[in-house]
């Protein structure tokens, strides 16, 4: 069934500490885990906390995967994607920006949107427990509910699953 490989071992990073970090240095390079503490203030957009010391996987999928729109031009992504125990993914969209310009949050849901679409035409959707995740290192952590349940709510339409959408700065695993 699976034509676009999402789980390029490659540019895969993992840990399994209590908390660790999700980067992307925007050098079109691939984005990672940051398990180094003294860069969470530099270099973490994103903060994971895993309570449980699992093995988390990073397989980014910004500057990696290539997922094109109808036209051939490459389509816009998320920066990738946590895997642990099995089947649990949390897709993540990372943003660092001083200046949020607006619809911000928008285009960071398309992106996630247009990654679970082109998973899902390559993997069994039943077959992974799925979240989604933006990170704003920017903001601090705000009330989205509409926007949550518009996401839920569009999850469930165009792939007949429910998704979980958290726009906050720390993934709970």
């Amino acid at each position: 069934m699976s034509t676009v490989n999402f789980f390029v071992e490659e540019f895969k990073t993992q840990s399994d500490k209590i908390i660790f970090g999700l980067c992307d240095d925007e050098d079109n390079k691939p984005a990672y885990i940051d398990d180094n503490e003294s860069n969470k203030y530099l270099k973490w957009i994103g903060k994971v906390y895993n309570g449980s010391e699992k093995t988390v996987n990073f397989y980014p999928v910004d500057n990696c995967v290539d997922i094109r729109k109808t036209n051939g031009e490459m389509d816009e992504r998320c920066e990738g994607f946590l895997s642990y125990s099995g089947n649990n993914i949390i897709f993540t969209e990372l943003k660092d920006r001083k200046i949020i310009p607006e619809g911000w949050r928008k285009k960071a849901e398309e992106q996630i949107m247009v990654t679970m679409k082109s998973f899902f035409d390559n993997y069994d959707k039943n077959s992974y427990k799925i979240k989604a995740w933006i990170c704003n290192k920017q903001l601090t952590n705000q009330n989205y509910y509409q926007q949550i349940n518009e996401f839920r709510d569009k999850t469930k339409k165009d792939f007949g699953k429910s998704c979980v959408l958290y726009i906050q700065n720390t993934i709970d695993i």
